[in-house]
């Protein structure tokens, strides 16, 4: 997950997506955090992810959107605050 960079570390960015502070490769950060989770199934472990949906930057855009998903916020009435 990304931060966002303009404030707390929890106004999660995109939800898709690793946060580029985290690896090693920036452009290979997915590539990176697959080979982690399978390096640790292999030592007999699992990976627990922190998901909470209720953190999201203003300026919240995936750019690493699944297919078939709609963007966080695009039904959203912004006529409402």
């Amino acid at each position: 997950m990304v931060k966002g960079k303009a404030g707390s570390p929890y106004a999660i960015k995109d939800y898709y997506d690793i946060d580029p502070d985290l690896a090693n490769d920036i452009p290979e950060r997915m590539k990176e955090f697959n080979n982690l989770v399978r390096r640790t199934h292999r030592a007999g472990l699992k990976v627990i992810i922190d998901f909470v949906p209720n953190h999201v930057a203003r300026q919240y855009h995936s750019d690493t959107q699944p297919d078939g998903t709609i963007e966080l916020g695009a039904n959203d009435d912004s006529s409402q605050s």
